[in-house]
């Protein structure tokens, strides 16, 4: 594993696949690109043309007024089919933990960018406030001290649903993309339907929703 370490090809071989980075090349017999929010910018160098929106998004962390109403055991997870000064689709996580905070922010509604590159992960004060104003209309006392808020990436197709297959014409490169942001409770399915994919060639789970091919891409 190398920290740190951009990869600026993937390049299909007879053998396999070479993988190149600024000082190194190396070679597999099949490669999973699940690279997040860079999957657009290093999948075009394979021809293959990407529709996904990467949105600088930020998460904010506050303490309740009431912290006993905001636990696991008395405030289920939620999201909201709403849309608004907020953005689009709030949704809240309580924590056990008093020091951490509830989590509240909203799914949708980012401004888009077309490389990670661009992105300014410096928090914005104007957004804590528009999601204390939510908090204090629907959840009161939701909206006490800002404990913490950062920026991060979300990285989603147009139908919101992942990509999950192989390379249309280079079957030892599979592809996972369209999960920055929000894949990680889906890891333990789509983990195991991504290396079927590399080992086998085919996997026992229906990856029909999660084709490639419903976007069109251009490969050569």
């Amino acid at each position: 594993m190398l920290d740190q370490t951009p990869v600026t090809r993937v390049v299909p071989t007879e053998a396999g696949v070479e993988v190149e980075t600024a000082d190194e090349t190396f070679a597999a017999e099949r490669v999973i690109i699940t690279v997040g929010s860079w999957a657009k910018s290093l999948l075009a160098t394979q021809g293959i043309d990407l529709p996904l929106k990467i949105m600088p998004c930020q998460l904010g962390f506050y303490q309740p007024k009431n912290p006993a109403l905001f636990k696991p055991d008395t405030m289920p997870v939620f999201f909201a089919h709403m849309n608004g000064d907020f953005g689009e689709m709030p949704y809240g996580i309580p924590h056990d933990d008093d020091s951490i905070g509830y989590k509240l922010t909203t799914f949708y509604g980012w401004d888009t960018v077309e490389h990670p590159s661009e992105v300014d992960y410096t928090p914005d004060p104007d957004w804590v406030e528009r999601i204390r104003d939510l908090a204090r209309q629907y959840l009161p006392d939701a909206a006490g001290e800002t404990i913490s808020t950062r920026r991060c990436l979300y990285t989603v197709t147009p139908d919101k649903h992942f990509i999950v297959d192989t390379h249309p014409t280079h079957p030892q490169v599979v592809i996972g993309a369209g999960f920055s942001g929000h894949g990680f409770k889906f890891t333990t399915l789509m983990g195991k339907m991504l290396s079927d994919l590399a080992i086998a060639g085919s996997t026992v789970h229906d990856t029909s929703l999660f084709k490639l091919s419903r976007f069109q891409p251009v490969a050569v």
